[in-house]
């Protein structure tokens, strides 16, 4: 895997997302669905967060397909079928960056969501390991559903397409093309215009950030 992150070989791209996300207690559900730009290749190669546990990928007809997942790199296997769509349906939590019914921090450099081909994900330097802070994509569309408590104030930084609520949860839609997908969500974040660029903020930290 180093030898293929080092090349960077990546034999497909993504040409949209479609990711519907479900805040549980302490977990996020997950169910993305990922239009690919070549249909005929043995496999595909992805990166996605190794506290994440995938359950099930299948194709645009519903096949099942058979995956390998190991640590943060996930190869899905075709077995000769035509693909345009790849399915993954998985779920889990992350002791860095959060998402649970009290709120969520999901930065875009961050791959909570399945990124084409094999992504250096931490960085060793003498300090500390951290996350690299490339963005985990070329800029496509995506379309993506936030079901969470409807406590929560979610942003991201797509388009607001529409908001249902059910019981004590909301679903909210999001649209647009980017190079990567954040979303963060609290009960005290709050947003305001200062000469045309959109801040969001926290109410209850005015003191230290006037």
């Amino acid at each position: 895997k180093q030898k293929y992150i080092e090349a960077e070989q990546n034999e497909f791209s993504v040409l949209s997302y479609d990711i519907d996300l479900s805040v549980q207690k302490d977990t996020l559900a997950i169910t993305a669905g990922v239009i690919v730009n070549q249909d005929s290749l043995d496999s595909y190669p992805f990166t996605l967060y190794h506290r994440y546990q995938i359950k099930k990928v299948f194709d645009q007809d519903g096949r099942t397909l058979k995956f390998d997942q190991d640590g943060d790199y996930v190869e899905v296997k075709t077995e000769n079928q035509k693909i345009k769509k790849i399915y993954f349906v998985y779920e889990g939590f992350s002791q860095y960056y959060y998402a649970t019914r009290q709120g969520i921090c999901l930065p875009a450099n961050y791959e909570y969501y399945p990124v084409a081909g094999w992504k250096r994900v931490f960085i060793n330097d003498e300090r500390n390991t951290r996350f690299t802070q490339e963005l985990t994509s070329d800029r496509v569309d995506y379309k993506v559903k936030i079901t969470c408590p409807k406590s929560l104030h979610v942003y991201t930084n797509l388009e607001f397409e529409g908001e249902e609520e059910k019981g004590k949860e909301k679903t909210v839609s999001y649209g647009g093309r980017t190079d990567g997908v954040t979303v963060v969500a609290s009960p005290y974040l709050r947003d305001a215009n200062i000469d045309g660029i959109r801040v969001v903020y926290s109410y209850i930290d005015i003191d230290n950030s006037p």
